[in-house]
């Protein structure tokens, strides 16, 4: 599991198809897959595995969840505000990191969104698997505006909003770009093909764009 600062490409909206994207600013953190749970198989993906480690040792969620609050904390040293882009297992570890962030004293509204996306999160037992505290679902205080996608037969992400999450608005059945019914892995990953505007272009970079002009 990694969390590394990122400038992410994405086509402004309004750009016509085609044009060059432009390169948005670099306050976006991305969090990766993150290794997967042992005992919560998805056919045809090689992501469950040692997430299991991080669901039932705490010691080594609170290492993981520390690195990523490390990184946040240094980001926004440095810069008045950032996003955050979580994907799959990733989103586990944004969302604990940033709940805990939050019981740190950080409240003040400076993710300018929060963006999860094929999220382990919606998944059952991983729910029941988070610290107690953070299985109501409130949004994290930093977060400004929490986004929640999902692809058209991705087995790992779903619906958030309401379930028990503070998800402000979500975007489900996105387009997977032609993945087969039965390659799962390739609509877990739809969401970051260049060619994927709708997600790229009309959700990142909209949402991130218009946190910048406020």
């Amino acid at each position: 599991m990694r969390a590394v600062q990122a400038t992410d490409r994405a086509v402004v909206p309004g750009e016509p198809p085609g044009n060059p994207m432009r390169m948005l600013q670099p306050r976006s953190v991305v969090v990766p897959n993150a290794p997967t749970v042992r005992g919560l198989s998805v056919p045809g993906m090689n992501c469950v595995n040692d997430f299991a480690v991080y669901m039932f040792d705490n010691a080594v969620r609170s290492q993981v969840i520390g690195r990523f609050t490390d990184l946040v904390k240094q980001l926004l040293d440095e810069q008045d505000e950032i996003d955050i882009i979580s994907h799959s297992w990733g989103t586990v570890v944004a969302y604990e990191g940033l709940r805990a962030l939050e019981d740190e004293g950080l409240t003040d509204q400076r993710v300018g969104t929060f963006f999860t996306v094929g999220a382990a999160l919606s998944i059952f037992l991983v729910k029941m698997r988070l610290l107690p505290a953070n299985r109501d679902g409130h949004k994290p205080a930093l977060v400004r505006e929490w986004i929640n996608l999902n692809a058209q037969g991705d087995p790992v992400g779903g619906a958030l909003k309401g379930n028990p999450y503070a998800v402000d608005e979500e975007f489900l059945n996105l387009p997977n770009l032609g993945c087969l019914p039965l390659d799962l892995s390739c609509a877990h990953g739809s969401y970051f093909k260049p060619e994927n505007a709708a997600v790229n272009r009309d959700i990142f970079a909209q949402f991130i764009n218009q946190e910048a002009s406020v």
